[in-house]
């Protein structure tokens, strides 16, 4: 269930969130990312920002996420630390009933890191992306059908997600979690 700030509610069963990330596992595969490998996002506390996560996890990459309010150096600063092979991020958030494009700070974290692909998360790629190697989020996954996922078993100590220091006396500094480590 996502709650989103401008009211709406979304709601995903267990078994379509599951269709989802096989869909979601299988793009990434067929984009290159394998275990070890970074996927940085920009994401919303919403159903794509779960999925993408659960189908990173199960590919054994790493994730990484910031907020888009993080802003251009922001993100940039957490981000390029980490050189993602995928950078997964929402186009637009909502902040006090306005629409905030996340243009400018996808295009800060693009050049700073230099993702081989960004995966968006609207209808659309903005005209303020052109010129980035841009799909949304259905077209990434359009190829593919829903099905069992071949989750790659890792050691307890793996590295899964790397999350960043407040950047209050520098720049964030990156925090490695490993799978036990969540648990």
């Amino acid at each position: 269930i996502a709650h989103r700030d401008d009211g709406t509610r979304r709601e995903i069963s267990r078994r379509q969130l599951y269709d989802e990330v096989s869909l979601m596992v299988q793009a990434l595969v067929n984009a290159g990312v394998k275990e070890g490998d970074r996927v940085g996002a920009i994401v919303t506390h919403d159903i794509e920002a779960i999925v993408s996560y659960l189908a990173v996890s199960a590919i054994g990459a790493i994730w990484s996420s910031c907020s888009p309010d993080f802003g251009p150096a922001g993100a940039s600063d957490r981000l390029s630390q980490i050189d993602p092979k995928i950078l997964i991020a929402v186009s637009e958030y909502g902040y006090a009933g306005k629409r905030i494009d996340v243009g400018p700070t996808i295009r800060a974290v693009a050049e700073s890191a230099a993702p081989e692909k960004i995966v968006l998360i609207g209808d659309a790629v903005p005209e303020s992306l052109a010129g980035l190697a841009c799909v949304t989020l259905r077209g990434f996954v359009a190829p593919y059908a829903a099905g069992e996922i071949a989750f790659n078993r890792l050691p307890v100590k793996a590295p899964l997600a790397i999350l960043y220091s407040s950047g209050t006396t520098g720049k964030p500094k990156c925090i490695t979690h490993s799978g036990g480590g969540l648990l």
